[in-house]
């Protein structure tokens, strides 16, 4: 390959790259739709229609490493009657350079929740064990997780985000 060849290349990745990103930016704005990127979830449920990110913190153990379990929950999840949805959550440690606004990768795989029609009487939650999950990405000094829950079909609420830690029951 040479010279010339190499930079007809580039001018024509970086335009495809850029006609991309304007096609995307367009349909973003016409759907009304971009990333939510919060420091806290808040009070007011939101409605999942595109990826929030929030950062959770980690609440302080009573207990030894050892004996705790954290559990991340979605909690008061709403789904309208006869409707299915899902959606995906992904943890990641925050950087501290750049904090929630800087990270662009989604982190890891914590689960999904997928509910088929059928009828349904009241908001439920979602609850996911990810003490391994944070030892993988090495967040077990972190005071605060970035959690970001991704819509992938139907419509439906989250009511908040929050971490617990529980005590580790030991069966013999």
């Amino acid at each position: 390959m040479n010279r010339r060849s190499a930079v007809i290349g580039l001018t024509l990745l970086t335009t495809f790259i850029t006609t991309n990103q304007s096609l995307i930016a367009s349909i973003v704005e016409e759907n009304g739709c971009s990333d939510q990127i919060l420091n806290e979830f808040g009070s007011e449920p939101r409605q999942l229609d595109c990826t929030i990110r929030v950062l959770v913190p980690r609440p302080k153990s009573e207990f030894s490493e050892d004996e705790t379990v954290e559990i991340l929950r979605v909690i008061d999840i709403d789904i309208p009657n006869t409707r299915s949805a899902r959606f995906d959550v992904y943890v990641a440690k925050p950087d501290e350079k750049q904090g929630v606004e800087g990270y662009s990768d989604l982190g890891e795989y914590a689960g999904s929740l997928i509910e088929e029609d059928r009828k349904r009487f009241s908001k439920r939650t979602m609850s996911l064990g990810i003490t391994n999950l944070v030892k993988r990405i090495g967040g077990e000094n972190c005071k605060k997780l970035i959690v970001s829950l991704v819509p992938r079909d139907g419509e439906l609420s989250i009511g908040g985000v929050r971490i617990d830690q529980i005590q580790a029951q030991l069966r013999f």
